[in-house]
C-alpha cells in the first residue's frame, strides 16, 4: 500500500470512512440514444474504465415543463437526458450563489488563522522521506494546524447549515473570485467524465491545479456537445483517482 493509498484511507475519521470510494461521473452519449437506453449505455462506458455503476444519480437541473428524454426526475432534478432539457446554466448560476455564500462564510469562521498547510502539501514530504517524516506526523501536523481546527470545529456543530469540506482548504485559501469560478467548473462535469470514444476525463490528483486542468477539459468537451446529445450522471465504485501518482 502506497503512502497516498495509507492516506485515503485514514484522512477520515472511521465513522466517516467509506469502505469503498464512491464517486460521480457524468457520461456524454451521442445524439439520438434512446431514453430507455441511457443508463445501460453508461454503465457499459464506465464498466470500459474499471468502474462499477450503481446506478443514476439526481445532478442536473431539469428545464421546466415534462420531456420524454429526461430520466426520471427528483424535485426538479434528473439523472440525464438530452442537453437541451438539462438546465446547464441554472446549475453553474445555482452553483456560484453557493460557493460565494460558502466562502464568505469560510471565511468568517477561519478569521485571524494563518494559512493552513495543504494535505498534499505534506504528502509530498511523506514521499520524499518516509522515514524522516511518516504519515503519522503528517496526519498530526495537518489536523492541529489552527485553520483546519477552526474549520473542523465549525463541521462538528450540529445541524450546521453551511460545512465547511477540507478537502477544498485550497481553493478557498484562493480567494473568493477563485472559490466562485471553481464552483461554476465544477457544476456539470462532477468528479469525472467519460467521453465519446471512451476517454475518462479525470483529475492526475486532488491537487487544486490539476482539479483546474481536469474541469478545463471537461468543459470544453461540454461546450462542443450538440443540444440532441445526451448527459447522464451515474454513481460508480472504484478507485476513480490515481492515489498513487
Amino acid at each position: 500500500m502506497t503512502n497516498r493509498q495509507r492516506a485515503a484511507s485514514t484522512a477520515l475519521p472511521p465513522a466517516t470512512r467509506p469502505a469503498v470510494p464512491t464517486r460521480t461521473v457524468v457520461v456524454s452519449l451521442p445524439s439520438g440514444t434512446a431514453t430507455t437506453e441511457l443508463l445501460h449505455r453508461s454503465a457499459s462506458r464506465v464498466a470500459a474504465a474499471g468502474l462499477t455503476c450503481t446506478g443514476g444519480v439526481p445532478h442536473f437541473l431539469a428545464v421546466s415543463g415534462r420531456s420524454r428524454q429526461l430520466l426520471d426526475r427528483w424535485n426538479g432534478m434528473t439523472a440525464g437526458g438530452a442537453v437541451a432539457r438539462l438546465d446547464l446554466t441554472g446549475m453553474r448560476h445555482r452553483a456560484m450563489l453557493a460557493a460565494s455564500a460558502q466562502w464568505q462564510w469560510w471565511r468568517h469562521v477561519t478569521a485571524s488563522t494563518p494559512t493552513a498547510r495543504t494535505w498534499t502539501e505534506l504528502l509530498d514530504r511523506v514521499d520524499q522521506d518516509p522515514d524522516k517524516y511518516p504519515l503519522s506526523r503528517a496526519l498530526r501536523d495537518y489536523h492541529s494546524q489552527s485553520r483546519v481546527l477552526a474549520m473542523q470545529m465549525h463541521n462538528a456543530m450540529p445541524g450546521q447549515p453551511w460545512p465547511l469540506p477540507l478537502a477544498d482548504i485550497e481553493a478557498f485559501q484562493a480567494g473568493q473570485h477563485a472559490y466562485i469560478n471553481l464552483a461554476w467548473l465544477s457544476a456539470v462535469p462532477a468528479d469525472g467524465l467519460a467521453c465519446h470514444g471512451g476517454l475518462l476525463l479525470q483529475p492526475d490528483s486532488d491537487r487544486l491545479s490539476d482539479r483546474i486542468t481536469y474541469l478545463r477539459m471537461a468543459n470544453a468537451h461540454l461546450q462542443q456537445l450538440p443540444r440532441d446529445a445526451a448527459l447522464v450522471a451515474v454513481m460508480v465504485t472504484g478507485p476513480l483517482l490515481p492515489l498513487d501518482s
